[in-house]
């Protein structure tokens, strides 16, 4: 559908339609293990409106009072309304068509399971090799945007892929738990190896390590783009091909010389993402 799919999960199967004028997404689920189904959907959902730093969303959640359980439109609450009820110890909440009272845990529970954890997530999701992971020194941020220019050319091209690197984290949200994320569902890490990148104590301790072990365990695919001078032939990333010569880092050559580079490793990601 040009805006709706149908998605099938475990005997459940989900309708999700966009409705432009209204400005909303509603996901409607029928089979087993109903509430697993739309944590994923909603877990989904959430991670792309999250790409959009002024996009503002809200969750409603259908009422299940007996005159708005088996409703074509029943009453809508919001869920980060319910969420707050909850926290300040209010267990009920009063449908604002049938009057009635009404559990506002029950309500939550009948939409989502809470309890379902990160890991099952991302088990499910998958890593999937359109989604790259860029890990920089924030030295060599002119390098990054230039990449990040360069692949979203492909986006213009039909190419599938979703460029992630620290800039998409917002104000307010947990920046250790983004990045984690981030990798756990990358099945491509963009490396832009300088010295500032070798001699980083949080690439080295934090973002490094699990890359290399998804590489090992997950298939990571790991392309080195060598920016500026560097140990890099003496580092444990010396095992993976680089994009560039290591002699011939981007800080040596004239900018259309650079280019040609950055064209080399796009079209080495729109490779990945093809098979």
């Amino acid at each position: 559908w040009k805006r709706g799919c149908l998605l099938e999960r475990e005997g459940a199967v989900a309708e999700v339609v966009e409705s432009y004028d209204a400005r909303k997404i509603q996901a409607r689920i029928a089979g087993k293990n109903k509430r697993d189904f739309m944590t994923i959907i909603a877990d989904q959902l959430d991670s792309i409106n999250a790409q959009y730093e002024k996009m503002q969303v809200e969750k409603m959640i259908p009422c299940i009072c007996a005159e708005c359980r088996d409703s074509e439109k029943p009453y809508y609450y919001k869920y980060s309304d319910l969420q707050r009820r909850i926290d300040k110890g209010k267990h009920e909440v009063e449908c604002g068509k049938s009057y009635e009272m009404v559990n506002v845990q029950d309500l939550i529970d009948d939409v989502f399971n809470e309890k379902m954890s990160d890991e099952k997530k991302r088990l499910v999701k998958g890593r999937s090799k359109r989604k790259v992971f860029v890990s920089y020194a924030h030295k060599d941020k002119s390098y990054l945007e230039r990449l990040q220019t360069h692949v979203k050319v492909l986006s213009y091209q039909g190419v599938d892929v979703e460029l992630w690197d620290d800039t998409k984290i917002k104000s307010g949200e947990k920046w250790g738990e983004r990045i984690k994320e981030a990798l756990s569902i990358a099945g491509v890490a963009v490396l832009l190896v300088s010295t500032d990148f070798l001699a980083s104590d949080f690439i080295m301790d934090n973002e490094l390590p699990p890359i290399l072990q998804d590489a090992e365990t997950e298939g990571t695919v790991i392309l080195p783009l060598i920016v500026s001078s560097c140990r890099f032939g003496k580092s444990n990333l010396s095992v993976f091909q680089s994009v560039n010569d290591p002699r011939k880092p981007l800080s040596k050559l004239s900018e259309p010389e650079q280019d040609d580079v950055y064209i080399k490793l796009v079209d080495r990601i729109e490779e990945l993402v093809g098979n």
